[in-house]
Order: C-alpha cells, then structure tokens, then sequence
C-alpha cells in the first residue's frame, strides 16, 4: 500500500496488542500465553520492509551482531566435546580436542 505497510508485522500488532485477530470469517481468535521469538535482516537487504515505531513500541528488541571466527571455532568446539563425550566416546572427544586450532 501508499505506507509500504508489511502484513505479517500489523498481524503480530494486531497479535499482541489485542491478544488476537479475527479469522476469515471475521471471528476473534482470542491468544492466550504466547510468546513471538523472530530473526531479521536489516530493512536495507532485498525484499525486507522497516519495521514500523508503533510495533517497535510494544516490543523487546535483543540486537546480536555476527559472531567472529574465533566465537564460532569455540561454540562448535563445545557442541563437538559435548556431543562426544561419552563413555564410549571419550577417546574421540581427546582425539577432536587435540585437533582444533587454538
């Protein structure tokens, strides 16, 4: 529309200021005990919208930035010692953890 509205941010205002929306059949479908967890690119990137101040207004907003080489290398370094560390594993969690780069 003129105001470059995006639906899918009116619907969850819509969502979370009402605790609901109305179906197709213009019934309120009332939310109990919800919780929106969402991901974004910046409106910058091909095909994305900004984000309206209304919605912002209503919700929280964590901004992480990518993580570097070094953050990754550690956060798979655990996923790997966690997943094989076993018992029957164990001589594969030394023989991985002496094959990462520090």
């Amino acid at each position: 529309d003129k105001y470059d509205t995006s639906e899918i941010i009116m619907f969850l205002q819509q969502a979370i200021m009402h605790k609901g929306f109305y179906d197709d059949d213009l019934e309120f479908v009332q939310l109990e005990h919800i919780q929106i967890v969402a991901s974004i690119a910046p409106s910058s990137t091909l095909g994305r919208h900004r984000i309206s101040s209304r919605f912002t207004a209503i919700v929280r907003i964590c901004s992480i930035s990518y993580p570097t080489n070094e953050e990754l290398q550690e956060v798979y370094d655990q996923m790997v010692a966690a997943a094989v560390t076993t018992p029957n594993f164990q001589n594969v969690a030394d023989k991985a953890a002496s094959l990462s780069p520090k």
